[in-house]
């Protein structure tokens, strides 16, 4: 448009009016000069722990994957969330940072910050979403559990190369900043893990939480041993993952197919509620044999997590495939060893691990008898199935943005 008037009317005061509209765009202000000037000083005489959490926390998940590791200060902050537009709430991201500085800081100095907040959301008719976000906040704990969520998938155009995308929870609210993503060939996948392993550490290492690593796969690569790949390659003896973090797998089908979160949210909530091995359903291979047997048998809101009778396939068997009926039918945790295995002691060894109410805690539960699998003390479990379970564990409520 800004070409076609400057052909028409070349040096006119139209062209020169629009040209500035198009390349100088006006922003109203969020502060007022004498509400931006209190803030940069206030910010600029207060500690604030933890500051590049709270920036990503009140930038949500656009936030820029540099304030996972910059050395910035409370202004860097104060000029980098006064750029970002609200979100659909209409909450100023810098509003929510203040807010959760004042949490944070607490005493005199977080009065004060919670107070001009609130003086804010008035002049801005914003009094009640501030309310709404103080009433729903997520508290603060130094032991919050830590999440590396890594996602790997083949590149679409060479088959031989992988695509490892990763994410990383660092305090209690579940927002994860997209980290980046490499192209790697297979036999660097598990260096590659490492290198994100041991960047996260180094993040976390003010931190007391327990963490956890999570593997995004798609079906194909369901199979792949990432509870026994390895870290610490740099020390010269590296040791297997399974050793310091419980592992998980997730679908990442399921993750991209929205159609299936409703019955996986709900299924997820059956867990929660009531993480009884009575919801444990052992598939058999008979089941599959009449197409959608297993699909209706799924449909019983009970079970929660079933054994594969057998590893899943790289492609589903139309019809009748175990792996398929789960996703579909929500069930968000399945456990299978990837090499086939003694069907009755993959059946015994879950039916030790969901006794009780351990089926609420499975993947500790599961870290548990990997460690032992290492120690020479004996256990009553058949150390070749503890090294070759794999856990899909599956939570609806801490969603990846995979595209």
């Amino acid at each position: 448009m800004l070409q076609a008037i400057e052909v028409m009317r070349p040096d006119s005061a139209e062209y020169h009016r629009i040209r500035h509209l198009v390349t100088d765009p006006q922003v109203l202000d969020v502060l007022t000069k004498s509400e931006f000037k209190w803030l940069q000083r206030r910010l600029a005489e207060t500690s604030i722990p933890e500051l590049n959490a709270l920036v990503r926390r009140a930038a949500g998940p656009g936030a820029n994957p540099a304030w996972h590791q910059r050395e910035a200060s409370a202004l860097d902050a104060l000029s980098y969330l006064l750029d970002i537009n609200a979100d659909s709430d209409g909450i100023p991201p810098l509003m929510r940072f203040v807010d959760l500085v004042a949490d944070r800081v607490g005493g005199e100095p977080g009065k004060e910050m919670a107070s001009w907040n609130e003086r804010l959301a008035r002049r801005l008719n914003l009094g009640r979403e501030l309310q709404e976000i103080r009433d729903t906040r997520i508290p603060d704990t130094s032991d919050a559990p830590l999440y590396l969520v890594i996602a790997i998938g083949h590149d679409a155009i060479d088959p031989d190369r992988y695509l490892v995308s990763f994410w990383r929870q660092d305090d209690a609210e579940w927002l994860p900043a997209f980290g980046g993503t490499r192209t790697v060939g297979r036999h660097n996948l598990e260096r590659t893990v490492d290198e994100l392993v041991t960047s996260s550490e180094i993040a976390w290492s003010a931190n007391g939480g327990a963490a956890t690593l999570e593997f995004i796969l798609p079906r194909s690569l369901l199979n792949l041993p990432v509870h026994l790949w390895r870290k610490d390659f740099e020390s010269g003896d590296p040791r297997p993952l399974c050793l310091d973090y419980p592992i998980v797998v997730r679908s990442m089908e399921r993750m991209r197919n929205t159609q299936w979160h409703r019955v996986w949210r709900r299924r997820w909530q059956t867990l929660m509620e009531r993480p009884s091995s009575a919801r444990v359903h052992f598939a058999d291979p008979g089941e599959t044999q009449q197409a959608h047997q297993l699909d209706a048998m799924l449909g019983d809101r009970r079970w929660v997590l079933m054994v594969l009778s057998a590893p899943p396939q790289a492609e589903a068997a139309p019809g009748g495939d175990e792996l398929a009926s789960a996703l579909r039918s929500g069930l968000p945790t399945l456990i299978w060893a990837y090499e086939d295995g003694p069907a009755k002691a993959v059946r015994d060894t879950v039916a030790q691990l969901t006794q009780s109410s351990g089926l609420g805690n499975l993947p500790a539960r599961v870290q548990e008898i990997r460690r032992a699998a290492f120690l020479t003390s004996p256990i009553n479990i058949d150390i070749n199935i503890a090294r070759r379970l794999v856990v899909l564990w599956d939570d609806p409520t801490r969603l990846i943005a995979l595209d």
